[in-house]
């Protein structure tokens, strides 16, 4: 009866959200429509207070949450005249919104010049085109602007696959995973094995691609695996530091199993300086707060990690129109609406 119950519910709200986007789609945007958008959107304690009569006006959040939303509807709704006026009054109200808000509009970063040869070189822009810039903002550090006016659907950054760092680049060095299973059985984790990859990757060949792009890289990337002793002590009596401390004793049990055992076996891969546990520590954060699960290939609803140079600089905001990555001839990147060009929209 429960699994019934559930059923018709998701049922209700797949008809209720068909018929929104059915609206988004062949009627003006008005009060009526944003209202109850608006109202899929709220918390649930939200609404209780909203139905008891003591509704509160929309926080900047919810309305960040509802342009998303009707972004959504109008971008899977079918080509029309009004589709296109809704699509661009949502533009002009996001614009509002980011500006009444302070929105960082960042800088140009001391890197962009570097980044738009990067591209070039390795053919990322779509068409020959410069599509993005490298800026620094405020909240988010490095992150990538739009350079020029985005469609629904435009291809801004094409990632050719050859440079799609996955851990199945571990099978293409002879010798490997004899020398990974003798050290560490098959327990790795699959984080592991791409952290493997990308030091592997660094480490034969110095002129490569990714041992250029880690000039963009941050030395210390943005995890609690890097704090000291300290900096954890003052989450003391909470979960996190349990946590944290039980993670990287896995990790160190790891690097412990792999090293000086692949050193050894296979010297010429794996020269000691390149596989410390600092730099092993370093690739393992970089996987974990850069990477990108994607899917694609012979199974499209599988998944899997995989690290995509400049791809991983694309920020984003609760307003910016995503998509799910997918992998194709190459690795894609497409807004779902439409993205006018400057910071203000800049986080994808």
């Amino acid at each position: 009866r429960k699994r019934a119950e559930h059923d018709q519910s998701l049922m209700a709200a797949e008809r209720s959200w068909a018929s929104r986007w059915c609206r988004a789609g062949s009627e003006p945007l008005d009060e009526v429509l944003v209202r109850d958008v608006e109202e899929t959107q709220r918390p649930p304690i939200a609404r209780y207070f909203a139905e008891e009569g003591n509704a509160s006006p929309a926080s900047p959040r919810l309305q960040r949450a509802t342009q998303l939303e009707l972004l959504r509807l109008c971008s899977k709704a079918p080509h029309s005249a009004t589709r296109e006026a809704n699509l661009a009054a949502l533009a002009a109200s996001r614009q509002r919104l980011l500006q009444a808000d302070g929105e960082d509009l960042g800088q140009e970063d001391e890197l962009a010049d570097e980044l738009r040869a990067f591209c070039a070189r390795h053919a990322l822009w779509p068409h020959g085109t410069e599509t993005l810039v490298l800026r620094h903002f405020r909240v988010g550090g490095r992150g990538l602007a739009a350079a020029a006016d985005l469609s629904a659907g435009d291809t801004v950054l094409a990632v050719p696959e050859s440079l799609l760092l996955s851990s199945e680049r571990l099978s293409s060095y002879d010798g490997l995973a004899a020398a990974l299973s003798a050290a560490a059985g098959d327990s790795l984790h699959d984080d592991v094995r791409l952290s493997l990859a990308l030091l592997l990757e660094i480490a034969r060949d110095q002129a490569g691609a990714w041992a250029e792009y880690c000039r963009f890289l941050p030395e210390r990337p943005p995890s609690a695996l890097h704090w000291a002793s300290r900096q954890l002590q003052r989450l003391a009596h909470t979960p996190l530091v349990g946590r944290v401390t039980a993670a990287r004793e896995a990790l160190r049990e790891a690097h412990a199993a792999l090293f000086p055992a692949l050193s050894l076996a296979l010297p010429q891969l794996f020269p000691p300086a390149s596989f410390s546990w600092r730099r092993f520590l370093w690739a393992y954060t970089v996987v974990q707060t850069r990477g990108l699960v994607v899917g694609g290939g012979a199974e499209p609803r599988a998944r899997r990690t995989v690290l995509a140079p400049v791809a991983d600089l694309l920020n984003y905001s609760p307003t910016s129109p995503l998509a799910w990555p997918s992998l194709e001839a190459a690795g894609a990147a497409r807004p779902t609406g439409p993205v006018a060009e400057g910071p203000p929209t800049a986080t994808l």
